[in-house]
């Protein structure tokens, strides 16, 4: 009983006074215990587009074939393979392998399995919403969404998407404040060992802030003197307006003098809300004197 190593056995004869013979020889063989050995080195690839061979070392016996799990080693499914390798490829889920090995009469014995671990392939996702803000005075988040892996940072573009300019943030938002031209934004993901992906950008246009000066050379006028022209610069497109009792142009902002009434008024040029910038105005005085009496004595 409990042999461990090949052992011959044979029985000693003897008959009355003759000289003893041996029987034939019974040999018992003793297999050594089967041993699954170790499969190869644990891995992790992107999902997809990925191979490689699994090998098995270390086993006594022979391989009587390999199997495969993709529930963590709870069923097993068998491929029929008796090499001590086994190739894998594009696979889509995180994957165990092992051999199961048989030496001679012994009851058969599992490997230690490989882990290959896939990755899902990197989604860029979205970022937020564009949007238009003025000049200087704009401040605002932007998030992304709907991304696959981990942020590893963000880029930024004032030339329509030409070249970016890392941002050293790994979180799924992104701040800006007080630009001065048109900048997009996008966050770089990556999942596991997988390629980078980028997500889609989100543009902040930029409006010019608004600005203007108006005067008029020549204050004051004397009333019905015909027209006082306004000298602007800045930006155009504003409407010109004054307090009661002077005749004004909305859209050129000239004076017509002769239906004008005597006074000092204020002129406002404002320009309205656009492009994510506030209403602007800008005013000056002007002043419309009477025309003197003339005295005549006799």
């Amino acid at each position: 009983t409990n042999l461990t190593q090949t052992t011959q056995y044979r029985a000693v004869v003897q008959n009355g006074a003759c000289s003893s013979a041996n029987s034939s020889v019974a040999t018992i063989t003793v297999n050594a215990v089967s041993a699954g050995g170790t499969v190869g080195t644990n891995a992790t690839v992107c999902s997809g587009s990925n191979s490689g061979t699994a090998t098995l070392t270390g086993q006594t016996g022979s391989v009587l074939r390999w199997e495969i799990s993709t529930d963590g080693g709870t069923t097993w499914s068998s491929v029929a393979n008796t090499t001590t390798s086994q190739a894998y490829s594009n696979l889509t889920q995180t994957t165990m392998g092992r051999a199961v090995v048989q030496n001679g009469v012994c009851a058969s014995a599992n490997s230690t399995p490989a882990t290959i671990t896939v990755n899902p392939v990197s989604v860029g996702g979205s970022v937020g919403t564009s949007t238009t803000v003025c000049s200087g005075t704009n401040s605002g988040t932007l998030s992304v969404a709907g991304q696959t892996g981990n942020i590893i940072r963000w880029e930024y573009s004032i030339n329509s998407g030409s070249t970016w300019t890392t941002i050293a943030n790994t979180t799924t938002s992104q701040s800006y404040s007080n630009l001065t031209q048109t900048t997009q934004y996008r966050a770089v993901v990556q999942s596991g060992v997988c390629a980078t992906a980028n997500s889609s950008a989100a543009t902040i246009t930029v409006s010019p802030a608004p600005s203007a000066t108006i005067s008029y050379s020549g204050s004051p006028f004397c009333i019905n003197s015909g027209t006082a022209s306004v000298t602007s610069t800045g930006t155009t497109g504003g409407t010109f307006s004054s307090t009661a009792g002077l005749s004004i142009n909305s859209a050129t902002g000239a004076i017509n003098l002769n239906s004008s009434s005597a006074g000092t008024y204020t002129v406002t040029y404002t320009i309205a809300a656009a492009g994510g910038c506030s209403t602007y105005t800008t005013t000056t005085s002007i002043t419309v004197t009477p025309v003197k009496a003339i005295s005549v004595r006799s």
